[in-house]
């Protein structure tokens, strides 16, 4: 009974599950860059804080749907560990290397040309 349901379920929802991955496609991440961090970050952006001339750490929602988290990435050369960022002409990011988070949801993703690739 419960096998026909979840089927069911998942025959009803596809649709849904399709779209999204297609909206992800062809809607990746865009770079903003601010002094200080919003209070409530928008999805598919990462935020680039500090002086565009010296940027400190990039910033962006985790990319899990079902986790609130905050991840910040240290761009800074002085600090470990620390990540590399860089941009294409049409703005998509580019973080190396991956982002990994060890406690709570525990994604581990690579952000290449606006897209997340998960490991």
């Amino acid at each position: 009974m419960i096998k026909s349901v979840r089927t069911v379920v998942n025959y009803l929802t596809w649709p849904a599950r399709w779209a999204g991955r297609l909206w992800d496609r062809f809607h990746g991440y865009s770079v903003i860059s601010v002094e200080d961090l919003p209070d409530r970050l928008k999805r598919r952006t990462l935020y680039v804080v500090g002086e565009s001339a010296c940027p400190l750490h990039a910033s962006m929602a985790c990319p899990l749907k079902r986790c609130s988290t905050t991840l910040n990435m240290n761009l800074a050369p002085d600090e470990l560990p620390m990540w590399s960022l860089s941009e294409t002409a049409e703005g998509a990011p580019t973080l190396s290397p991956s982002v990994w988070r060890r406690t709570e949801c525990g994604c581990h993703f690579f952000l290449r040309n606006g897209r997340i690739e998960w490991c």
